[in-house]
């Protein structure tokens, strides 16, 4: 029987949810053609990783290198493509644009039911769901990134943690235990492990205080689990810390030349003015005024009730104080950047989780002033309500895309109206004959509306017309290679380089055709590559960070010659080449180029001596193999041509831990420099087959951390259901 409890349920649980899905989702079922995906992060490396994976997989083999990608980039480790996620499910199934629509629209929806449950434990459906559309929203660092696929789940793991965290508390059930463990195990297979590293102690913290601050047997018990679920992930896990280890992304300033803000100019841009740019770092920095006040108005209520003080103190601890000290290393920047390990993090992404706990004194706040349990707060009325009035009309002269027509206070009543009848038509008290009611819908709505504006610009709703390229909306045709024809015109299992920086996704949306790429925009980019490639005076760097390069001109052809590189692309002629003998094969247009001021016109250039990736050096000079070479899996079939004397193989793949070398079956030595850091092999001419393989684990320690994960969980759970039920 669809009773008053399940219609409420149905509304806050499904209805409202799935509003904010759909809108971000808007363009996708208003124009042809478009899709939710990004055409940087998701075209350029999730597609083209989650590709190479499927087919080492099918290669019967677990996926731990993308070799067509700049010189070979690892996978496990990789926090972009996390081929195990269960998001990349999808992608088994569906064209890469749609699986990734689908999973965004899924994840949002999902998302915000599950803070709403979470936040049900201390509020009212009303300002439960207020609270968790503003986790997306206040400070939308997250909204942003949502749309990727190392982060998408994130959110949602953790709130599913934090529920089962508060079941815990009231039940040992066994069930809950074994929840727990399984969700931490999809959290460290499917997120991003920064952003893991960030949830731990916040996740550690929360369950302290639920405890009472106590370290009891279930802050032990939760502990014990979540170790277990990071054995079974171990290998993933340690290599994306030894990548790291070597990545350039160590001496990277995070934000260098992108973050410039005094104090004063935080104090006169927050809560007032929309980003001034589309940088995310900026969009982080927006929390409304009158959302702050909320913070402040319910905290001050929680810490004046002798039963809510250590909730008082777990959500200061853990939503005011992380909001206030990420602000103040944003300001004072220096000091940031000496910090080890926060330096190269955006540190914008402790909101994440501070946010969630951020939101429970505002709507505790908002139920507090329902109730009419305010009291002497009555002073804190006046300046949200005058906050909330200006939001409405902020909103409207900013066009906000549900207000562009219509006058915000006609919406506003038609609000009023559904909800008084919603109220008469369950046979409760009509919301009218309660000012506080009305005060508290309200300041609900409006806390919401204030963001907005920022909502909007970050989804790209202010144009429903076109489908312009960014984070959350591409047309299908922006996942593949542009321009398109040019790819008729190499041939695979050769190496291109561009001068087109890594955005655009020439050699890295070519690695779907086997095609293999030079150029770099990752976090696992190797210090010793991109510093021998600059030494060379072959690349530019990124402008913001020394995470990603590109090839720039004036080209040496002959240390493109040494790097396996056949074919280039670049936006114009260049008599340099016709110099050197190089040909200029085709010319095409790029469809529709969304970056202002590059080329649109792409030149491709075919290499006279035709290289291969992987050649002889005898007696000085280059012999190139490319029949005799088959690449299966991780690794590489070399069938030694008849040599006269002994000879050093190259292979041009950076020679990173874990690349094995066996002549007949038989392991030999791999040797590289700073100078030359390519994989480097010396054969003699008895040898027959080289078998290159990027192996840093075997499949004996993939099945073994998985089944001592596993085990230890299941002894763990007979303990609790033995002993403690």
């Amino acid at each position: 029987m669809f009773t008053h409890r399940t219609f409420i349920r149905f509304f806050y649980y499904f209805l409202i949810p799935s509003v904010p899905a759909i809108l971000i989702m808007l363009k996708v079922f208003l124009l042809p053609g478009c899709f939710a995906f990004d055409s940087n992060d998701d075209a350029n490396h999730t597609f083209v990783n989650l590709f190479i994976s499927q087919k080492i997989m099918r290669d019967g083999e677990i996926p731990m290198i993308n070799l067509f990608n700049n010189f070979g980039t690892p996978l496990l480790g990789d926090n972009l493509t996390y081929p195990f996620s269960f998001l990349s499910i999808t992608y088994l199934f569906f064209p890469d644009y749609v699986a990734m629509t689908l999973n965004r629209a899924a994840v949002i929806f999902l998302t915000i039911v599950a803070l709403t449950r979470y936040f049900r434990y201390f509020m009212s459906f009303f300002s439960s769901s207020v609270c968790s559309i503003l986790t997306f929203t206040a400070g939308p660092s997250f909204l942003w990134h949502s749309a990727h696929h190392h982060f998408q789940a994130s959110l949602l793991l953790f709130a599913i943690i934090l529920i089962l965290q508060m079941r815990i508390k009231e039940s040992d059930s066994l069930l809950n235990y074994l929840l727990l463990y399984i969700v931490f195990v999809l959290l460290t297979l499917s997120v991003s492990m920064n952003i893991v590293i960030i949830m731990i102690p916040f996740l550690l913290a929360n369950q302290f205080f639920l405890e009472k601050m106590r370290f009891n047997r279930k802050m032990i018990l939760s502990i014990l689990l979540m170790v277990c679920a990071f054995i079974f992930s171990f290998t993933d896990v340690s290599m994306f810390f030894k990548h790291l280890a070597l990545s350039s992304r160590t001496d990277v300033n995070y934000g260098d030349s992108v973050v410039d803000i005094s104090l004063r100019e935080l104090i006169l841009k927050i809560g007032w003015q929309n980003p001034p740019n589309s940088f995310h770092l900026h969009y982080a920095l927006y929390f409304s005024i009158h959302l702050l006040l909320m913070v402040i108005f319910g905290t001050i209520f929680l810490f004046s009730k002798n039963g809510y003080r250590l909730l008082a103190m777990n959500t200061t601890m853990l939503g005011i104080l992380p909001l206030i000290g990420v602000l103040c290393l944003i300001i004072f920047k220096e000091f940031w950047w000496s910090i080890p390990l926060l330096k190269a993090m955006d540190i914008t992404r402790f909101w994440w989780c501070s946010n969630v706990f951020l939101m429970i004194p505002v709507g505790i706040g908002l139920d507090v002033i329902k109730k009419e349990q305010w009291s002497f707060r009555y002073f804190f009325l006046l300046p949200l309500l005058l906050l909330s009035l200006i939001a409405l009309k902020y909103s409207y002269f900013m066009k906000s895309f549900l207000l562009a027509y219509t006058k915000p206070l006609v919406v506003f009543l038609f609000i009023m109206l559904f909800y008084s009848i919603f109220k008469g038509v369950m046979r409760t008290r009509v919301l009218l004959y309660s000012p506080f009611t009305f005060v508290h819908i309200l300041l609900g709505i409006t806390l919401v509306w204030a963001h907005l504006p920022s909502v909007k610009r970050i989804a790209g709703l202010n144009n429903l017309d076109v489908c312009k390229t960014t984070h959350y909306y591409s047309p299908a045709y922006k996942s593949v290679f542009q321009p398109y024809d040019l790819l008729e015109k190499m041939e695979p299992y050769y190496r291109l380089a561009t001068e087109a920086e890594s955005v655009m996704g020439h050699d890295l949306k070519s690695n779907r055709h086997f095609i293999f790429g030079s150029n770099c925009q990752s976090t696992l980019s190797s210090k010793s590559l991109l510093n021998y490639l600059d030494s060379q005076g072959l690349i530019n760097t990124l402008q913001c960070c020394s995470i990603g390069y590109h090839f720039k001109r004036p080209w040496s052809v002959e240390m493109l010659t040494s790097l396996g590189v056949r074919y280039i692309i670049q936006g114009g002629p260049s008599d340099h080449f016709k110099e050197k003998g190089w040909s200029l094969v085709a010319t095409s247009r790029i469809i529709q180029n969304p970056y202002p001021g590059k080329p649109s016109i792409m030149h491709l250039y075919e290499n006279p001596e035709k290289p291969s990736l992987i050649y002889l050096l005898e007696n000085g000079k280059k012999r190139f193999l490319t029949t005799e070479v088959t690449f299966r899996g991780n690794g590489i079939f070399i069938h030694l041509p008849d040599m006269t004397r002994e000879a050093v193989l190259k292979a041009t793949f950076v020679d990173l831990p874990g690349w094995r070398a066996r002549v007949d079956g038989v392991e030999r030595q791999i040797y590289s420099s700073e100078d030359d850091p390519f994989i480097k092999v010396e054969v003699t001419s008895e040898d027959k087959l080289l078998y290159l393989k990027y192996e840093p684990y075997k499949m004996h320690h993939f099945i073994s951390t998985i089944l001592l994960s596993i085990v230890s969980g299941a002894i763990l759970l007979f303990i609790i259901k033995v002993k403690y039920r």
